[in-house]
C-alpha cells in the first residue's frame, strides 16, 4: 500500500505527532501542520478549500479512516496463505472480540461508501474497509474482493460479527450480536452457527453446546434466570431425546422428550418428595406408571392425561396391597 502522507508538509501519518486531523471541510492534514496554522492565524483554514474552522486543534477529531488504514488492523494476519481446516484455531476470547466491535462501532460515522485499503489485480486484496451503499461496513482481510480472514462487519439495526471469514461468509470463530440483545459467541460454518458455542438471550437465558445450521441441535445445556436448568439432547431447537429438567422449584424430571414436552418414558422427582416413575405424553403421566408417595405408599396402575385411570394396585409401607378402580382421577372402589 502506498504512504498516506500530509498535503502539507508530505510527512507520513502516524499516531504521534503526525497524527491526522479532520478538519469539518472534510480535509485531513497532520497534528504538527495543524497546530502551526493556528499558531499564525485566528482560525484554522483549510489549504485547499479555504473554509475556516474555528475549533482548537485539540478539539478537532482523528482521522479513524487513516490510522486504520496505517495500523492495517493489529489482528491483521496472512491468513490467506493457511489452508481452509486452520481457520477454526483462534485466539480471540469474547471480551477481545466485543472490543474490536467497539472500536468499528466509535467510527463508523466517518466512514463513507466505498473501499479503503490494499488492492492486487484491482480486486480487494490484503487489508481493507469497505462500506456498501445501504450502510453495510466491514474491515478486515479480503482476498480476491471477498472478506477471508479476520474481519468485523456491521449491519445497522440488524447486527454486528466479530470473527472469521472464508469467501465472504461466516467461517471459523466469532462473535455475533444482535440488535435484540441476543448474541452468539462459537463456531460457524457456511454462514450459519455450526459446531460448538454460546447463545446468550436478551432474557439472560444462556444455552451452551451443539449447533448445526443455526439451530440448537445436539448435546446441550440451557438454563433459566429464574435457575430452571435442561440438559440433553436437542433437535432442531426443541428438546428432543433424552434430557433432565430442573425446575425452579425443585421438581426434577429425567426421561424422554418430544417436541419439547416429556414423553415416552421418565421419572418425575417432586419437591414434596412424590415420585412418578412411568410413561408420558405431551407432558402429562399417560399409560403405565408407578407413584411412590412420600410415606414410601406406592401406587401402580394406569394413567390419562395426568390422571389415574382404569384398574390399579396401591401397596402400603408395611407391603398391603389393595385394588382400586379408578375412571378420569375418579376413585370408584
Amino acid at each position: 500500500m502506498e504512504e498516506i502522507v500530509c498535503d502539507i508538509c508530505f510527512e507520513e501519518f502516524n499516531e504521534a505527532e503526525h497524527t491526522p486531523l479532520q478538519l469539518l471541510c472534510g480535509h485531513t492534514f497532520c497534528k504538527i501542520c495543524i497546530n502551526d496554522i493556528k499558531s499564525r492565524h485566528q482560525h484554522i483554514e483549510c489549504p485547499h478549500d479555504r473554509q475556516a474552522d474555528r475549533r482548537d486543534p485539540h478539539d478537532i477529531s482523528k482521522n479513524f479512516i487513516v490510522l486504520d488504514l496505517l495500523n492495517r488492523f493489529s489482528d491483521y494476519t496472512k491468513s490467506q496463505s493457511l489452508p481452509k481446516q486452520m481457520v477454526h484455531h483462534t485466539p480471540y476470547d469474547r471480551s477481545t472480540l466485543e472490543q474490536k466491535i467497539e472500536e468499528l462501532l466509535s467510527c463508523y460515522h466517518q466512514y463513507q461508501p466505498g473501499f479503503y485499503g490494499d488492492s492486487e489485480n484491482q480486486l480487494k486484496h490484503g487489508y481493507g474497509v469497505y462500506m456498501w451503499e445501504n450502510g453495510v461496513l466491514y474491515r478486515g482481510e479480503f482476498r480476491s474482493s471477498r472478506k477471508n480472514g479476520f474481519g468485523v462487519l456491521i449491519s445497522q439495526g440488524s447486527f454486528t460479527y466479530a470473527g472469521q471469514f472464508v469467501d465472504d461468509k461466516r467461517e471459523g470463530f466469532g462473535l455475533q450480536k444482535w440488535q435484540s440483545g441476543n448474541s452468539y459467541i462459537g463456531y460457524w460454518s457456511n454462514d450459519k452457527m455450526n459446531g460448538k458455542g454460546k447463545m446468550y438471550y436478551y432474557d439472560g437465558s444462556l444455552y451452551e453446546g451443539d449447533f448445526i445450521n443455526g439451530l440448537k441441535h445436539g448435546q446441550g445445556i440451557y438454563e433459566w434466570p429464574d435457575g430452571s436448568k435442561y440438559r440433553g439432547d436437542f433437535v432442531k431447537d426443541k428438546y428432543e431425546g433424552y434430557g433432565e429438567m430442573i425446575y425452579s422449584n425443585g421438581d426434577i424430571y429425567e426421561g424422554n422428550w418430544e417436541d419439547d414436552k416429556r414423553s415416552g418414558r421418565g421419572k418425575m422427582k417432586l419437591k414434596d418428595g412424590h415420585i412418578y416413575n412411568g410413561y408420558f405424553k405431551d407432558d402429562k403421566k399417560h399409560g403405565k406408571g408407578m407413584i411412590i408417595y412420600r410415606d414410601k405408599s406406592k401406587y401402580r396402575g394406569i394413567f390419562k392425561d395426568n390422571k389415574k385411570d382404569d384398574r390399579g394396585v396401591r401397596t402400603t409401607p408395611k407391603g398391603t396391597r389393595h385394588e382400586e378402580l379408578w375412571r378420569d382421577g375418579v376413585k370408584y372402589y
